[in-house]
């Protein structure tokens, strides 16, 4: 989506008939099109378990795994059948006919007002996730290297974050209900949802106003604790994908993000 800015922040998505319409296309597209698992993850997850339903970051992450690659121009062709149109690609640099991942937008215009109301076709994001000893990495375009309609390995490399990929094994995805909407439109979730392995402190929040004698809650005034971007303990850089068979570089990496992880905790420990 563009970047629609509304206080001091991103616009979110609120339960609305378009997030409905989405959610029914994502989950023709891979139950009943390509019928290969999938489940919702990041800030969409977040929606579903902690904030009623309401997407902070405004876009909608869309998750299966990397094996699934022979089914990826199959389902991109079907949400482009149904409104979308493809934003980019981004592709392995040892195998250029196997995606890491890929985004789209909504193929008609929408209005300012759309985005301000919070009700609007969401941006979409497909990561494919990588195995590798044990962990499943997600890969986005993080330097955006790749042009709005364009499909290429990324010139700055790959940028991986990950967790233990049991948590995303087949047998703990299920369809859930999305608060606010119809009960009849479920959509697949992780049963164990691994939040904490990306957002430290989610689940608590700091309440942004003055509190009585009425001890009255104000959900609008309160805000996460944690309110940057997905992190991970397993995060790895690497120039190409031919680097996962060097484990010592992979190695270091890992041993590097960890310390970014350690500091960020420790940052988010001792704030105020």
């Amino acid at each position: 989506m563009p970047k629609v800015w509304k206080g001091r922040g991103l616009v979110g998505l609120k339960p609305c008939d378009q997030l409905e319409h989405v959610l029914k296309k994502i989950d023709w597209a891979f139950s009943h099109q390509a019928k290969i698992p999938y489940w919702i993850h990041f800030g969409g997850l977040l929606a579903i378990v902690k904030k009623d339903g309401y997407i902070p970051d405004g876009d909608i992450d869309i998750c299966t795994y990397y094996e699934n690659n022979h089914k990826a121009r199959q389902i991109i062709k079907s949400f482009c059948s149904q409104g979308f149109r493809l934003k980019k690609v981004l592709l392995n640099d040892t195998n250029i006919n196997e995606m890491l991942y890929c985004g789209f937008d909504w193929s008609k215009p929408q209005t300012p007002e759309q985005y301000l109301s919070e009700k609007f076709y969401p941006h979409i994001c497909l990561s494919f996730w990588y195995p590798h000893n044990g962990i499943r990495y997600y890969c986005h375009d993080e330097k955006n290297d790749i042009a709005i309609g364009g499909e290429g390995p990324p010139k700055s490399g790959y940028y991986f974050k990950g967790f233990p990929g049991g948590y995303t094994q087949e047998m703990y995805l299920k369809k859930v209900e999305w608060p606010g909407i119809s009960p009849k439109t479920k959509i697949s979730v992780p049963l164990f949802p691994c939040l904490s392995k990306m957002y430290p402190g989610w689940a608590y929040n700091e309440q942004r106003y003055n509190i009585t004698r009425s001890h009255e809650v104000i959900p609008e005034k309160m805000r996460d604790l944690w309110r940057e971007t997905a992190i991970s303990e397993h995060m790895v850089h690497i120039k190409s994908m031919a680097d996962w068979n060097n484990q010592d570089l992979i190695n270091k990496e890992l041993a590097a993000g960890k310390l970014v992880w350690d500091k960020k905790v420790e940052e988010l420990r001792k704030a105020r």
